[in-house]
């Protein structure tokens, strides 16, 4: 009976090898020939051309690169203790991947190209969840989607556009959010404010507008990204109410979008 199960098991490796080598990859890993002092392994089809290849360190941590049935370089990436790290390259469908791995997981920038180069997508993952700007494009360059997402995931701005680039559906408010580093200051006293901004591709003529109360003239301040920092210096004593006026346009608009904040700041001698 013994003596039966083995046979049974021999024809079954056996013929799992005869399915392998139809498919036209020889089983299992082989291995190959030293790469700067570190060994490797490979797997090669059954006309000897090289399929994927492991360089180590050790056996937990080690470079992995897959190729196309010519031999050419398909996908690359780092291994840390059997898991992905760094950054992973990879083609498919005529377009290039670019993943970014921490721990196994994606945490980063992530990135699609098209075949001409042009990007199809860009945006940061923070542990597989999409995370502040995501911007999307048809092949010619002209947008398709803009996102913007918190820390935890969820989508704070939305904008949508028409093939020839016109906005189709816009939601959320453009100021993603607003910090300052103090409530109540000292008069002549510097306040840093720290916006968070959406900034749209195709937008132009990005610009925060200041004021508050009992000023006679706003102060004008132009954005060029996201982040945007500026100070002011309290000129008078007193609660005083602060405005917050972010415009953008799009390209040949009339008017301008416009999204506001507003916030107290108590003033003492």
């Amino acid at each position: 009976m013994i003596v039966r199960k083995k046979v049974y098991r021999l024809l079954l490796i056996s013929l799992l090898s005869s399915l392998l080598w139809a498919c036209g990859t020889r089983p299992g890993w082989e291995k190959g020939k030293p790469e700067n002092g570190h060994r490797t392994l490979v797997k090669v089809n059954t006309d000897g051309i090289l399929q994927e290849k492991k360089i180590l360190e050790n056996d937990s941590n080690y470079v992995y690169l897959k190729f196309n049935d010519k031999g050419e370089l398909i996908d690359s990436i780092n291994f840390v203790n059997n898991k992905r790290e760094g950054l992973r390259i990879h083609l498919a469908d005529d377009k290039v991947y670019y993943e970014t791995y921490h721990r196994g997981m994606l945490n980063g920038l992530q990135q699609e190209l098209y075949s001409n180069g042009t990007a199809a997508y860009a945006g940061h993952l923070k542990n597989g969840v999409k995370i502040g700007e995501w911007k999307f494009f048809y092949e010619d360059g002209a947008p398709i989607t803009y996102e913007f997402y918190d820390d935890k995931g969820k989508l704070l701005y939305f904008i949508k556009y028409t093939k020839d680039k016109k906005i189709k559906e816009r939601k959320g408010s453009e100021i993603i959010d607003m910090q300052i580093d103090k409530k109540q200051i000292k008069l002549s006293d510097t306040l840093t404010v720290a916006l968070l901004l959406a900034y749209p591709p195709g937008s132009t003529e990005n610009k925060i507008i200041f004021s508050h109360s009992g000023q006679d003239q706003a102060l004008e301040i132009p954005v060029t990204g996201p982040e945007t920092f500026f100070q002011i210096v309290a000129d008078r004593k007193g609660e005083t109410q602060y405005h917050i006026e972010y415009q953008w346009k799009m390209k040949n608009a009339e008017k301008p979008f416009i999204a506001q904040r507003d916030f107290t700041l108590e003033v003492t001698e």
